[in-house]
């Protein structure tokens, strides 16, 4: 993961990482059962962690 995308996340429970050069959606997760209310990249392992108002953390690989 570099600096050329974008990971957002809101009341639909999807984490969605965007190219931020060619605005395309690269990876759609749907994976928490509440709305995301934060989310962390960790560029050097390519993980991304989010947590939800259900008080669920998830932690997933960024495909490749």
């Amino acid at each position: 993961m570099n600096s050329n995308y974008l990971i957002s996340g809101c009341k639909d429970k999807v984490v969605t990482v965007w190219d931020i050069k060619t605005f395309a959606r690269e990876y759609e997760y749907k994976i928490q059962d509440g709305q995301i209310i934060s989310i962390v990249a960790l560029s050097s392992t390519k993980k991304i962690i989010s947590s939800s108002e259900d008080q669920s953390v998830k932690i997933f690989n960024l495909q490749s």
